[in-house]
């Protein structure tokens, strides 16, 4: 357990520098999840970034790292929900979606969809793959793939931010690789409290940018 904390304490103390520094290059990264929000709308939002986003992040790209049949199908369904919310937005053939209170129900369909397919592939195309590639490897794709997931959040792309790429994903990485070994070793609990966490200080951070600036406009 001594062990556990000292890699948690380096891995978030890592987490945090290259997050901050990455506010420094794109002061602007979550304009993308903040632009034309209300107060009411920025404490939902913030409120499942520290609730149900941690959750549902650690079932998509940490489950599956426990081999079953199920892991493998709720973590491929939900990480080509990810993609695909990323690539195209439902609302946009889907407009009861923005009618909802929370607009992540209207997804449901989708999602229902994406578990028959990830059933699919399992039983008819990856399942061999899926049993024997290591343990290792898996957990060094899901990060990666978590890592390139989330530069989605980054707006107004420049030349800077390409060339930084690998810096600017370098803490999702470290981030999915110790959230991968917290769900190994102490069980997959401990990988949502640790998200959990993170996501408390984003938010934050968030918060006080946001209400600093209503301060300063009146």
């Amino acid at each position: 357990m001594h062990f556990v904390l000292i890699n948690f304490l380096v891995a978030f103390g890592f987490i945090f520098f290259t997050s901050f520094l990455s506010a420094i290059i794109n002061y602007d990264i979550y304009t993308a999840l903040e632009n034309n929000k209300t107060t009411l709308e920025r404490l939902k939002m913030w409120g499942l970034m520290m609730t149900l986003v941690p959750f549902v992040e650690e079932l998509a790209f940490r489950l599956l790292l426990q081999k079953s049949k199920l892991n493998y199908i709720v973590s491929i369904s939900l990480i080509l929900l990810f993609i695909f919310t990323i690539l195209s937005d439902p609302s946009d053939y889907l407009p009861f979606i923005n009618e909802l209170p929370f607009k992540f129900i209207g997804y449901i369909p989708i999602l229902l969809l994406l578990l028959l397919l990830s059933y699919l592939s399992y039983t008819y195309l990856f399942k061999d793959i899926y049993i024997s590639v290591s343990v290792k490897k898996l957990l060094y794709a899901t990060s990666i793939l978590f890592a390139i997931l989330h530069f989605s959040n980054y707006k107004n792309i420049e030349l800077i931010h390409i060339i930084l790429f690998p810096l600017l994903i370098a803490h999702h990485f470290i981030f999915g690789v110790f959230a991968g070994y917290l769900r190994l070793k102490l069980g997959f609990k401990w990988a949502v409290y640790f998200h959990a966490l993170t996501n408390v200080i984003a938010v934050f951070f968030m918060a006080i940018k946001h209400f600093s600036e209503l301060y300063i406009s009146n």
